[in-house]
């Protein structure tokens, strides 16, 4: 405990906030639906202090499989002052180190979690303007990259994705990066559409996003009415998609939804 303690206390000081929003999700099965033995999510609102007393009670939930995500509690309902990326590859840690990331959480083999302190908090529509510029230049996940509120994983403690379990062993978030620092919105936006290999193409991408995605649930919705089993159909949209092609996340997260509406 004594380890993670020290882990958690480096990367919440690196974000300069006073309050986090600490949500403890159990394990669900694509449907949505509880497993059993399971709790309900738990959400928690908590200063730091608070979050390290609780620590041996995330231990418990997260060692009965519940996985332990985070959020620095926003000072405002209108504006966001921390931005988040996901899936980013493990190989991109110094790129969201130089442009003044304040911290880097490996969440599984290969992908990363990064986030940035803002010096000005912007409004939710400038967040996702920046996060979804940020998501295409190192190739995140542009579906969370819409959420400007989106949360991450807590360093320290397991990821139970059934797609990360191996040899009965699941991968341990650890800390890649913390740092105490503010970054200016002008500097993420330029370094982010600039380096992209083709501005022409990212425009496309950013117009048509939407409808990419519509393609996609669409499609999902007519395999699941086929009856379709929910893997088949992740394989399936891993391999067809038109808006995140390979992106397991991304396929079990529109599955889910389409189950949804579905049901």
């Amino acid at each position: 405990m004594k380890d993670r303690k020290s882990i958690i206390s480096r990367f919440a000081e690196s974000f300069q906030c006073f309050m986090w929003n600490i949500r403890i999700i159990p394990r669900c099965s694509l449907n949505g639906s509880q497993q059993p033995g399971k709790k309900y999510a738990q959400s928690l609102v908590i200063n730091t202090a608070r979050l390290i007393s609780e620590l041996p009670h995330l231990s418990y939930q997260n060692c009965h499989g519940a996985d332990i995500y985070c959020r620095p509690e926003e000072m405002s309902r209108e504006e966001i002052q921390w931005i988040f990326l996901d899936d980013i590859a493990s190989g991109r840690a110094n790129e969201l180190r130089s442009m003044g990331s304040s911290a880097i959480v490996g969440t599984s083999p290969n992908n990363l979690q990064a986030w940035f302190t803002l010096s000005t908090p912007v409004s939710r529509f400038h967040a996702v303007e920046i996060t979804r510029s940020l998501c295409k230049y190192f190739g995140g996940d542009l579906h969370s990259a819409d959420n400007p509120r989106q949360d991450g994983r807590l360093p320290g403690f397991t990821n139970h994705k059934p797609a990360y379990l191996i040899e009965g062993r699941r991968p341990l978030c650890w800390l890649v990066w913390a740092k105490k620092q503010r970054v200016e919105t002008a500097k993420l936006m330029p370094r982010s559409t600039s380096r992209a290999s083709s501005t022409a193409a990212d425009t496309s991408t950013d117009t048509s996003g939407t409808r990419q995605f519509s393609t996609d649930f669409h499609q999902v919705r007519k395999l699941l009415e086929m009856g379709r089993s929910d893997q088949a159909t992740i394989s399936w949209l891993m391999e067809n998609s038109v808006h995140l092609p390979g992106n397991r996340y991304y396929a079990e997260k529109t599955i889910r939804r389409a189950l949804r509406k579905h049901t």
